[in-house]
């Protein structure tokens, strides 16, 4: 999957920078897509979304975080690559227990580990296999 400017408009709160952001980095570093994972995390400060895009250069990684204030809500948006060199491993790994609460884990070498949902676990295979087809290319 890879998100397209109407996509990425409904997903991020500030789509238009981002999109900007996402085509300078194709356009001068050849960041061109080839696979994209996005998640929502919400939190008692906010909301925080995650775009990681797999690239034949490097994996770019976004944070748009979104907090309530006196003044109104605030956004702040983090967009940057990471070559392959430099990215850690990404898998994805089946949690289980006792308890037969199993569920799948992407790990994107950010430290923050995400469950998949059922619906989205074709979108991860794919993003961890084009990630790794990237570093192999290399």
């Amino acid at each position: 999957m890879i998100l397209d400017d109407q996509q990425l408009g409904r997903t991020f709160e500030q789509s238009n920078r981002l999109a900007a952001s996402l085509k300078s980095l194709a356009d001068e570093l050849g960041a061109t897509p080839i696979a994209d994972y996005a998640w929502t995390v919400g939190s008692g400060a906010g909301v925080v979304r995650h775009l990681r895009r797999a690239t034949p250069v490097g994996e770019i990684g976004v944070l748009e975080e979104g907090s309530s204030t006196a003044g109104g809500e605030t956004w702040t948006l983090r967009v940057q690559i990471v070559s392959w060199d430099a990215s850690p491993a990404h898998a994805i790994v089946r949690k289980q227990s006792a308890h037969g609460d199993d569920f799948w884990e992407m790990h994107v070498g950010d430290g923050n580990p995400r469950p998949i949902p059922e619906a989205n676990l074709a979108a991860g295979f794919a993003f961890v296999k084009a990630a790794l087809e990237a570093v192999a290319r290399r």
